[in-house]
């Protein structure tokens, strides 16, 4: 997409100055055999170390207001943290040099309930190759509702997108996600800021973590949905088709990379960038 604008718009400056801030990376789609076969192998160990997380979870009694487990079945972003937390666990047990993909890879894949990525040409052959349908079944039993910032969409955005650089890079991902917003606003449940950011949010996460800046022992230790997803308030979303085009172009012009690098300011703004440096 930016490429397009570049060339539709060669007086503006916006859309190459994006390109050369993404990394041009393909991911899994332009590594060597090896690597690939590597990072799945990684990727199932994770998945089925969240799946055993969430096992023993929903062996816990739930937590009530007026009496309150010793150890009480987590739920919403405590969840998240959780898994997120067990699956850098087990990630720092694998080769340095293939921990943080398959971290990556399969905590997308293991908080993912929907068949979308599962049935895509791309995505799909390597979601199958690290979870047989057997086990997504087993999964999806005890997984319970994982959230960020209280909504469970947000989850997904986030770690589906982080997977997603994993697989296509940080520009394929977040064209990715772009274009599934466009897909929205005609007639679905229109174009969404607010996912967008998740979006970000999760590319972002995967790219500091990707390049070593944030290390899975700190997530291990204590992460937190609030240092990764700022707070969607103020956000629009719901746009429909013709209120988009009217208000940021088809194709899109400068104003959508305007309200992206807001988007961006709010994500690099959270704790979780500071000392860690900014993703390229």
């Amino acid at each position: 997409m930016y490429r397009l604008l570049a060339a539709a718009l060669p007086d503006d400056p916006a859309a190459p100055r994006y390109l050369a801030m993404l990394d041009q990376s393909l991911g899994l789609t332009g590594d060597p055999p090896e690597r690939v076969r590597a990072v799945i192998a990684g990727a199932r160990t994770v998945v089925r170390a969240v799946t055993e997380a969430a096992r023993k979870n929903r062996r816990l009694p739930e937590g009530t207001p007026d009496r309150a487990a010793v150890e009480a079945r987590l739920d919403g972003d405590q969840l998240t943290e959780y898994y997120v937390r067990q699956a850098a666990a087990a990630a720092r047990q694998l080769l340095p040099a293939v921990a943080p993909g398959a971290f990556l890879l399969g905590l997308g894949l293991a908080l993912d309930d929907s068949a979308m990525l599962r049935e895509a040409p791309i995505a799909g052959t390597l979601w199958q190759q690290i979870e047989s349908p057997s086990e997504r079944a087993a999964r999806l039993a005890v997984l319970g509702t994982p959230t960020m910032q209280t909504r469970h969409d947000f989850a997904q955005h986030f770690t589906v997108s982080a997977a997603l650089v994993v697989l296509v890079g940080p520009q394929g991902a977040e064209g990715i996600g772009i274009l599934k917003e466009l897909s929205d606003s005609r007639g679905g449940s229109g174009f969404s800021f607010v996912d967008l950011s998740a979006d970000l949010s999760g590319i972002f996460f995967a790219t500091v973590v990707g390049a070593g800046k944030i290390p899975l022992s700190r997530l291990e230790d204590g992460f937190a949905v609030a240092d990764f997803l700022p707070e969607p308030s103020g956000l629009k979303e719901g746009i429909g088709w013709d209120e988009f085009v009217s208000s940021y172009g088809y194709p899109p012009d400068q104003r959508l990379f305007q309200e992206r690098e807001s988007l961006r300011g709010r994500i690099l703004a959270l704790p979780s960038y500071r000392g860690a440096g900014q993703p390229d």
